[in-house]
């Protein structure tokens, strides 16, 4: 029949108009790093079950032969493991650095808007005023939400104390910034909060681009003794990246206890306001103490 491919031979080429058939889907080539695990674990277990044929046949030269094969494939897969680590401990910070500057982004325009709303004269404040801040406070909301998120990847990941810690405070001041932009409370508190969490946000990403560089170098740089042997746990930043934190962190409390004029002995304030600020501040004092005790005691190692 006109049109239709004899058996067995090649497909007839789609007549005009008609749709092209559908291509078998192409094979995806395997991740070179995933390979080389696989052949090296195979490689090994090839060798092991040859030292476990010639300890049965025979012992002396051919066995130690085998023992130094099977030493050399064990340096190549810790080798593979080792470098597979450091790339994945590289994507991830480099996928948090994406998330924190999203949250700086954001968090510059609310503090932008809050310093020009806040000084629109209180007479001249119409209802318009109080729908901008109405809408800054949503997105600062949005920006809790993100850092709620980032904060669980952060406890999930388990190598960091002070990092963690300075996300959660971070975030308590936005959710205080959202609920004081609601009721238009663009005060010089309001601003203060919104500074610390910018300065917070900073540090951070500082800090992960200095260990994403640090990451990077290491490529290029062959294995020392200690990366050899026993795999060890790699921390998402180093000890004086945790230490300075922790510093900035005690920082922000004292800054906020001057602004709203109270000492840190736990003298309270007459406005609700400001002692709701004070119990919560508080609670950050304790919370640091107990982050500094970790850090020292090695609780996350």
């Amino acid at each position: 029949m006109e049109g239709q491919p004899m058996p067995g031979g090649p497909p007839m080429p789609p007549q005009e108009g008609e749709p092209m058939p559908p291509q078998p889907p192409q094979e995806q080539p395997q991740d070179d790093g995933r390979q080389d695990l696989d052949q090296a674990q195979d490689s090994m277990q090839r060798a092991i079950e040859e030292l476990e044929k010639k300890s049965r046949e025979s012992a002396g030269e051919e066995q130690e032969r085998a023992l130094r094969e099977l030493e050399k494939l064990k340096a190549k897969l810790e080798e593979i493991l080792r470098q597979r680590r450091e790339e994945e401990k590289e994507l991830y910070l480099a996928m948090l650095e994406v998330r924190f500057q999203k949250m700086l982004k954001v968090q510059l325009q609310i503090n932008g808007e809050t310093t020009r709303l806040d000084k629109i004269p209180e007479k001249e404040r119409n209802p318009a005023h109080f729908d901008k801040c109405n809408a800054a406070s949503q997105l600062q909301q949005g920006n809790v939400t993100d850092a709620d998120k980032t904060l669980a990847l952060l406890k999930e990941e388990g190598s960091s104390v002070a990092f963690p810690e300075a996300v959660e405070q971070m975030r308590d001041s936005m959710e205080m910034i959202a609920t004081r932009l609601t009721r238009a409370d663009t005060d010089s508190t309001t601003q203060l909060l919104e500074q610390i969490v910018v300065e917070t946000l900073e540090e951070i990403i500082l800090a992960l681009q200095k260990e994403l560089e640090s990451q990077r170098q290491k490529k290029n740089q062959p294995p020392q003794k200690s990366q050899q042997g026993q795999p060890q746990d790699q921390k998402l930043v180093n000890q004086l990246a945790e230490l300075k934190m922790i510093r900035s962190l005690q920082n922000q409390v004292n800054r906020v206890t001057k602004q709203i004029g109270i000492e840190i002995d736990g003298e309270q304030a007459a406005d609700p306001d400001h002692r709701k600020l004070a119990d919560g501040l508080a609670k950050r004092q304790q919370r640091i103490q107990s982050a500094t005790y970790d850090l020292a005691t090695g609780r996350n190692e």
